[in-house]
């Protein structure tokens, strides 16, 4: 889907955020700040953590928080939430593989072939 579309379909989606169950309105709040026409990284990372705190798909949203954090470029707070998800989730493909990229960005390799092994 072109960006556009995809930035129509969020704001539809905020737009109509107080229709949904409590679960789906946090998360269309956190893809909408995260990604959407009106980005607000800080305020989707707040987003994310509150709903891992409250048991709201809580290794996905580590794992959303961690890239969050990842684009400020705060490797070992983003490397910890991703090992976070894994406690909550551990065949967690995403977070695996997050982590052992993030160890690689920061010239880690050692750390990355024993994350894997």
């Amino acid at each position: 889907m072109p960006h556009a579309g995809i930035d129509s379909a969020l704001e539809r989606a905020y737009k109509d955020r107080d229709h949904l169950t409590d679960a789906e309105r946090r998360r269309i709040i956190a893809m909408y700040t995260s990604s959407g026409p009106h980005r607000d990284r800080t305020k989707s990372a707040a987003m994310y953590s509150e709903m891992a705190r409250i048991g709201v798909t809580p290794a996905p949203s580590l794992v959303n928080e961690g890239e969050m954090y990842r684009t400020w470029r705060a490797y070992a707070a983003a490397e910890s939430l991703n090992r976070a998800a894994l406690r909550y989730d551990s065949v967690n493909a995403v977070a695996l593989l997050n982590i052992v990229q993030l160890q690689l960005d920061r010239g880690h390799a050692d750390s990355a072939t024993a994350t894997v092994a």
